[in-house]
């Protein structure tokens, strides 16, 4: 077996069973160790101990959904359109009719 000391992104996904996005996320973050050998825009190595760290991490919950008072709706000023008009103030056609 090839005992190198860097996984490319598609070696590692391989072996660790997480998307190729999910690592570049994770890179990007830096709670994934890598090096990019050739600079900014070429291909990412991934150290081979970084996956026992990788599982190794603690675990973070998530936070709580946080459930509070419904949030205040403001109204704007101005005349109030037709459809929205007060519902005891007579229709036009309804007066034309009587």
């Amino acid at each position: 077996m090839d005992e190198r000391e860097y996984l490319t992104l598609d070696e590692f996904q391989k072996r660790c069973g997480l998307s190729i996005v999910t690592l570049r996320r994770y890179v990007k973050s830096g709670k994934l160790e890598s090096v990019q050998a050739a600079g900014r825009g070429h291909r990412i190595l991934i150290p081979r101990d970084a996956l026992d760290k990788l599982r190794t991490a603690p675990k973070k919950s998530p936070d709580p959904i946080r459930v509070g008072p419904p949030a205040k709706i403001s109204t704007l000023s101005g005349p109030k359109p037709r459809w929205r008009a007060d519902p005891a103030r007579p229709k036009p056609d309804a007066a034309a009719e009587a």
